[in-house]
């Protein structure tokens, strides 16, 4: 397993550095996700089991598929950053539309569970599994 530098974790070099860097971004923002206190009140055990099961099974197909995708990495900063306010304003509406407005906190649970999903994914294979693997190697 090779050494990371912290660097490698800035500018997200390898696949290594790409995990601890989802690792925290997990750790900054599940605070400031759950801060408004309508976020940390559970509406129904339903709502939330629907939502952690749905957070995590996307969170690891996220993962899983989008390994290597280098998405707009042919475009300008500025299309992209165009493409992504557009993109929340959009999921914004539908979500307004979708949920009923007492479910609207669950959406915020779900967002935590899709975050650490693919942070803890992220690590278990790219710094875990080489680490248990590399020292199961060495054994024999």
């Amino acid at each position: 397993m090779e050494n990371v530098s912290l660097g490698d974790i800035y500018r997200g070099s390898n696949e290594q550095a790409r995990a601890i860097q989802s690792l925290l971004y997990a750790i900054a923002l599940t605070p400031l996700l759950l801060l408004p206190s309508s976020a940390r009140e559970i509406v129904s055990s339903e709502a939330i089991a629907v939502a952690v099961g749905i957070g995590v099974l996307s969170g690891v197909a996220v993962t899983l598929l989008l390994e290597g995708a280098q998405i707009g990495s042919n475009r300008s900063d500025g299309t992209m950053t165009i493409v992504a306010l557009a993109s929340i304003a959009v999921g914004t509406a539908l979500m307004w539309v979708v949920f009923p407005r007492e479910h609207l906190p669950t959406f915020t649970q779900f967002c935590v569970v899709f975050m650490w999903s693919i942070a803890v994914t992220s690590v278990a294979r790219h710094i875990v599994r080489p680490a248990v693997v590399g020292s199961a190697n060495a054994r024999e």
